[in-house]
C-alpha cells in the first residue's frame, strides 16, 4: 500500500516495480525471482498560527520548494484583531508570502501582533486619531475647531467624554483595550449688530444661551446737518 509510514514527518510514496508491472499485479514464479518496489520520500510542512489564516501545510516530494502565505490581519472579538509581524521556525521572514526548501521536514510559525480598535466619534467631523492600533500603544487624538454649521452658526470643541474625559483638543489615550471616545461641541450663534447711523456694538460671535448687551454710542447723531435720533432696536 502507498504511502508508507516513516520517521516523524516523512511517508514514501509508490513508484514502480522494478518489473515494470502495476501496483497489483500476478507474478509467474517459474525460477527464483527477486523484484523491488520503487519508493520516493515526501517530507511534512507544518505551518502553526494561533489565529489561523495561513496556507502551505502539507506533504512535499523531498527537495520540493513549499509556498506559505498569511492573510493579515485576522479578526478577533469587536474591537481586535490581530497584525501578521514575522515567520520564525525552519524560516525567517517579514513578508506575507515566502518559500521553505523541504529537504526535511519543516515546522514555522506565523506571529502576531495583537491590536485595538479606537473609536473617535464626533457630530461635526473635525477629529484625527481613530483606527487601529498595538496593543498597549499610547495615541494622541484631535480635534479642531470651530467646525462650521449652518450660516450663523459654527461649533467649538468642549471637551472629550467615553473612556476618556478632558477639554483639551489633543489628548493621549492608553490603548490596552478597545476605546471610544467622543468629541462635544458648544454652539455658538454670530449675532449681526446693524445701524443706519452713528456707532454700535460690533457684530461678533456668541455661546448659545450667552445674554449679550448691545449698545449705540449717542442716543442723538448728527450728519450732514439731520439729527437721528435713536428710537430703539428691531429684529
Amino acid at each position: 500500500s502507498t504511502p508508507q509510514t516513516g520517521a516523524p514527518g516523512w511517508r514514501h510514496i509508490f513508484s514502480s516495480w522494478s518489473d515494470g508491472g502495476a501496483i497489483s499485479h500476478v507474478i509467474n514464479v517459474t525460477a527464483p525471482v527477486t523484484i523491488t518496489a520503487n519508493f520516493w520520500s515526501q517530507v511534512q510542512l507544518t505551518v502553526n498560527s494561533v489565529n489561523g489564516g495561513v496556507t502551505g501545510a502539507g506533504w512535499y516530494d523531498q527537495g520540493a520548494v513549499a509556498t506559505v502565505a498569511v492573510t493579515t490581519p485576522q479578526a478577533g472579538p469587536t474591537g481586535w484583531q490581530y497584525r501578521f509581524t514575522d515567520w520564525s521556525g525552519d524560516v525567517t521572514s517579514t513578508a506575507l508570502t515566502t518559500t521553505v526548501t523541504m529537504d526535511a521536514p519543516k515546522s514555522v510559525n506565523a506571529n502576531w501582533q495583537t491590536q485595538v480598535l479606537l473609536t473617535v466619534q464626533s457630530p461635526y467631523g473635525g477629529v484625527s486619531g481613530g483606527g487601529w492600533y498595538d496593543l498597549g500603544n499610547s495615541v494622541t487624538i484631535t480635534a479642531t475647531g470651530p467646525q462650521p454649521g449652518p450660516t450663523g452658526v459654527r461649533y467649538t470643541f468642549a471637551a472629550w467624554t467615553g473612556d476618556i474625559f478632558s477639554t483639551s483638543a489633543t489628548e493621549s489615550v492608553a490603548m490596552n483595550e478597545p476605546r471610544t471616545v467622543s468629541a462635544t461641541w458648544q454652539t455658538w450663534y454670530y449675532l449681526t449688530v446693524n445701524a443706519a447711523h452713528g456707532n454700535v456694538t460690533a457684530s461678533s460671535w456668541y455661546p448659545a444661551g450667552a445674554v449679550v448687551t448691545v449698545r449705540v454710542q449717542a442716543t442723538e447723531v448728527v450728519e450732514a446737518g439731520t439729527t437721528w435720533q435713536f428710537t430703539g432696536w428691531s429684529d
